[in-house]
């Protein structure tokens, strides 16, 4: 199995997942930080403002 990247950060205004949940998506297939979108396997998101302190 090899790696793939995925999207982590805090929800707002997902169907099925509380807000303020950090999560993890499934896997990443389409970026796009200047129009603010992302596609997983599973939906589309829109991006906000990155959180700069995750992963220190």
């Amino acid at each position: 199995m090899g790696h793939a990247f995925a999207l982590t950060g805090i929800v707002q205004g997902h169907p099925r997942i509380d807000d303020g949940r950090r999560v993890v998506t499934s896997q990443l297939f389409y970026l796009d930080p200047n129009l603010g979108i992302a596609r997983t396997m599973n939906r589309w998101y829109r991006l906000g403002a990155r959180d700069r302190s995750w992963g220190q």
